[in-house]
């Protein structure tokens, strides 16, 4: 069961939309409307299983986190994460063009985000070996942890919007009754081949505070630069959902935070 994938890889739009919008005029400079909040998602609002959205990427990372936090957009800092050819000699005229060129590129990231909070994560997970007993695979959830929080796709490093999980504590195993799929996750797991899909919900944001943050994650050129500057933040999700899946993304088993089967 694959999740609907989005129509455009977001940095792969940026890269062409910009190209278009150079051969437009250039912006009057004029304000825009500051990002709302996006509304908080009732139970009704929750997908499909097939329906989640593939997991973002750096562009699209962003913009979900401005869409849930609201406010006025750090352009300046966008600029630096998402666009290859920002300027980087300090001049402060290109810089306003690109922002210029990028600004509706990005609203246009922002009012899709505002709808889309439900997406997937693709990882390589940690399974224990089947437990008879119980009829389950035990979640190594301490190794998933070590993923947290975790750079969205294409992201550049350092000053980087992430995302974060805050229920992993919600999850201890995968049970799997028929013997056959067991069968087959016990073989990739013996094979140290596991894969897990896990379904989110992006339920806030949160202020990164200032970089270059943790120093063991931030190279000592990155330090320097980004010293005193803001942080990016990162994006809060709650896991909905956690499948088995193979090679080719088909879930072989899936569980749901009691840790029983799904359907």
């Amino acid at each position: 069961m694959n999740p609907t994938i989005k129509p455009m890889s977001g940095l792969l739009g940026v890269a062409l939309l910009l190209g278009a919008a150079a051969c437009r005029p250039a912006a009057d400079g004029t304000a825009t409307a500051a990002a709302e909040p996006a509304a908080s998602a009732s139970p009704a609002d929750t997908p499909a299983w097939n329906r989640y959205a593939a997991e973002p990427d750096a562009l699209q990372g962003a913009a979900l986190y401005w869409s849930l936090r609201g406010g006025d957009p750090d352009y300046e800092q966008l600029g630096r994460m998402l666009l290859p050819d920002w300027p980087r000699d300090g001049d402060a005229f290109a810089r306003q063009d690109r922002i210029a060129a990028f600004r509706p590129i990005f609203e246009q990231a922002l009012r899709a985000a505002a709808s889309q909070r439900y997406f997937v994560f693709d990882t390589v997970g940690d399974l224990g070996h089947y437990d008879a007993a119980t009829r389950a695979f035990p979640l190594r959830i301490g190794n998933l942890g070590a993923l947290n929080p975790h750079y969205f796709a294409n992201a550049t490093g350092a000053e980087s919007h992430q995302l974060r999980l805050v229920d992993l504590a919600a999850w201890s195993a995968i049970a799997v009754a028929d013997e056959a799929i067991a069968r087959r996750i016990e073989a990739m797991v013996s094979r140290n081949d596991t894969r897990l899909r896990l379904y989110l919900f992006a339920e806030g944001a949160e202020s990164g505070g200032t970089l270059p943050g943790d120093p063991l994650s931030v190279s000592r050129e990155a330090m320097s630069s980004f010293n005193g500057r803001p942080k990016p933040g990162s994006v809060r999700t709650r896991i909905q959902r956690i499948a088995v899946i193979d090679a080719d993304g088909g879930e072989l088993a899936a569980a749901l935070p009691s840790a029983g089967s799904a359907p």
